[in-house]
């Protein structure tokens, strides 16, 4: 059985101030930004948004996440421009 995370998207993410912690960013997240039309566009905006103004501490990925997402991009859409897209807002 798969391991499933809850988040709970009521939580004020903004009100958190960055405690010393950190957070890994998946390709989900990444997907779900770029995607106007995933089931977690909204809550991966608000997400890396948070992530972004400090709310999570540091913010990692990493090179094959770069990959993965760029490839699963094009492996959906069939456009590099989209692939690129999401490369380039990535790094």
């Amino acid at each position: 059985m798969p391991l499933r995370m809850s988040i709970n998207t009521s939580m004020d993410w903004s009100a958190r101030e960055s405690d010393g912690i950190s957070v890994f960013v998946d390709t989900g997240v990444f997907v779900g930004v770029r995607n106007s039309r995933d089931d977690k566009h909204g809550l991966s905006v608000e997400l890396i948004s948070s992530a972004l103004k400090g709310a999570f501490g540091a913010v990692y990925t990493s090179d094959y996440i770069v990959d993965e997402a760029t490839t699963l991009a094009m492996a959906r859409t069939g456009k590099s421009e989209i692939a690129f897209d999401i490369g380039d807002f990535i790094l």
